[in-house]
């Protein structure tokens, strides 16, 4: 199972939580974040920013996204991981 990790990593150039997940799994889709289905289709892009922004650094927020397990943390860590592999 291959997993990957955008610690401290700017993807999004300072583009906040939500740009931090599209650019890492187009990263790992090998594909431009705008080729990749809507993130609002599978969550609330503000729920999902207030929760990295007003949590604590023990929270891991997970959803399914684009075939890939997303996992992002308040420390601005993106981790992935191919749903196709498990």
């Amino acid at each position: 199972m291959d997993t990957r990790t955008a610690a401290g990593q700017a993807f999004s150039d300072g583009g906040g939580p939500i740009a931090d997940v599209l650019w890492a799994v187009a990263e790992a889709d090998d594909c431009d974040p705008t080729e990749l289905p809507p993130l609002g289709d599978v969550i609330d892009p503000d729920a999902f920013e207030r929760l990295v922004a007003e949590s604590s650094s023990l929270v891991r927020i997970s959803f399914a996204y684009a075939g890939y397990e997303v996992e992002a943390y308040p420390d601005g860590t993106v981790r992935i991981r191919d749903r196709s592999e498990e």
